[in-house]
């Protein structure tokens, strides 16, 4: 994929792990895109007409033949538009008030509407920002920041259900068979698919949550 329009050398590091992860999937013959989008915005405001950036990135796929259980989905806004959106509607009737309170200080900044997970990513405005994963109301606080987030977005490419790596959740839980089952699968196929990753940090928080 060409950056045009975007002006590549305006990206920020963020801006280039979420392009990064964006080429890397249209790129693979063992992965069909189903759905992405860069929506982009002139960064005319700072001065320079002819710059530009995204003001969303998004993704929906699934594999191909020996990796057709894989698949995922991510949708990425640029984050000073993420912060400045009025919160996603998290509450819910009898939510418990500290719960509440999180939800007014949160903003997306990752979901899968397409897909319909249910999952939804928050950054909470806080000192520190601190990122938070919504599954169905309820919020788990991720053991990552901002850029800790796209930098696993680049490993994982948004596979489903990754997020849970990063939260002190166990996948012992017989309600939650397919979350193992589909990270071995990522770990499994991802070493192949996209060398350039180191995914020993990722086969660790698997291991620490069986």
């Amino acid at each position: 994929m060409s950056l045009s329009p975007v002006d590549a050398a305006s990206l920020t590091r963020c801006e280039e792990l979420l392009l990064q992860s964006f080429d890397e999937l249209r790129n693979s013959a063992s992965i069909e895109v189903s759905k992405d989008a860069v929506e982009v915005e002139s960064k005319a405001l700072n001065g320079d007409p002819s710059s530009s950036s995204f003001s969303r990135l998004s993704s929906d796929w699934r594999g191909t033949g020996e990796v057709e259980e894989l698949s995922g989905e991510f949708r990425i806004p640029q984050l000073y538009r993420a912060i400045t959106n009025p919160p996603p509607p998290l509450v819910w009737k009898g939510m418990p008030d500290d719960e509440r309170e999180l939800a007014h200080e949160s903003r997306e900044i990752d979901g899968t509407p397409r897909s319909g997970t249910g999952v939804i990513v928050t950054v909470r405005l806080s000192t520190p920002p601190e990122i938070w994963l919504w599954y169905r109301g309820q919020p788990m606080q991720m053991d990552v920041d901002y850029l800790g987030y796209l930098e696993a977005l680049a490993l994982t490419k948004g596979t489903h259900g990754w997020q849970y790596l990063f939260t002190d959740l166990s996948f012992s839980d017989p309600d939650l068979y397919y979350l193992p089952e589909a990270m071995n699968a990522m770990l499994h196929h991802f070493p192949r698919l996209f060398p350039q990753y180191d995914y020993t940090p990722l086969r660790e928080r698997l291991e620490e949550r069986l």
